[in-house]
């Protein structure tokens, strides 16, 4: 059981939020867990980290050419994994450690829609293959850390590029990685052709996608592409987009959701349990909601 990775901030601080954080979900049994993404929105913290990538008028934006961080100890995302892995060490939790970082299909498209830096626009091939090639070096030294690293791509079922070419890209991130070790968190609706490509990936052990919003996702699995992909899910089965915490999905909802999961691919290939996606942009308490309706579904899942 994992979340998928931001959450509202709980704290004075970022570190104090990540502390609170961790907390919770090992309260809740949570076996592999989170920082919670306290300091910045998916796209501004690698706006942050990643030499090329800046801000112009308060907006992530690509500024110059995209290299990989020089110092990768000193990237927001290595710090913050500092953190988890410090309340893990404390605590004497038995979790695992995971951190996400976005990728370079979202990151650079939604960059470049800002400014295009001496790249020709959203569209250049270059300005993914740099992307690839430094959010790969990230990637690499996180799981050098001890991290489960997760790629998180809702562009992908955004569309904003072909499902052929982003496997491309992403391959320039995952190939150097240990599978076992990799996620990829792709939200919204899978089309046949982009769960064809994104089967084909190497270094990438684990594909996760939402079921719970979008239960037509459940139609695109076939056990046997799985296991010849030597692949497994992570399942989103709790709606995060939700206004109050009454709306949270019971646990016997989320229940229903992995049990037509299962179903479909048996007990083997199931990974991870998480939300359909990120918490950031839902309230505190609603949050809190969710993760709890989880964490008893968990308890009744045999």
């Amino acid at each position: 059981m994992t979340a998928v990775g931001s959450f509202p901030a709980e704290g004075s601080s970022p570190e104090e939020s990540i502390r609170n954080y961790c907390s919770l979900q090992l309260e809740l049994g949570f076996d592999v867990v989170t920082d919670g993404e306290p300091r910045h929105d998916m796209i501004s913290y690698l706006a942050h980290d990643i030499p090329g990538l800046g801000e112009l008028a308060g907006k992530p934006a690509v500024v110059g050419r995209v290299a990989p961080p020089v110092d990768l100890g000193r990237c927001l995302k290595s710090r913050d994994l500092e953190q988890v892995l410090r309340v893990l060490r404390e605590t004497r939790a038995t979790a695992s450690a995971k951190i996400a970082i976005t990728g370079p299909v979202t990151l650079g498209f939604s960059c470049a829609l800002v400014n295009r830096g001496p790249y020709s626009g959203p569209n250049d091939s270059q300005l993914y293959e740099d992307l690839g090639l430094a959010l790969g070096s990230l990637a690499s030294h996180l799981q050098s850390m001890g991290a489960i690293v997760q790629i998180d791509e809702p562009g992908l079922s955004g569309g904003f590029m072909d499902p052929g070419r982003a496997a491309t890209c992403l391959r320039l991130v995952t190939s150097d990685l240990h599978p076992e070790m990799a996620i990829l968190h792709v939200c919204g609706r899978l089309s046949p052709q982009l769960h064809h490509e994104l089967l084909r990936l190497e270094g990438v052990g684990t594909l996760s996608h939402a079921f719970a919003g979008n239960p037509e996702n459940i139609r695109a699995l076939d056990r046997g592409e799985l296991v010849r992909a030597h692949k497994k899910l992570g399942v989103g089965c709790a709606r995060v987009d939700i206004a109050k915490p009454e709306e949270a999905d019971d646990p016997e909802k989320i229940l229903g959701v992995l049990e037509a999961v299962r179903q479909e691919v048996g007990d083997d290939l199931l990974a991870y349990v998480h939300p359909d996606c990120g918490l950031r942009s839902t309230g505190l308490e609603s949050a809190r909601a969710i993760l709890r309706n989880l964490s008893v579904a968990l308890t009744r899942f045999h």
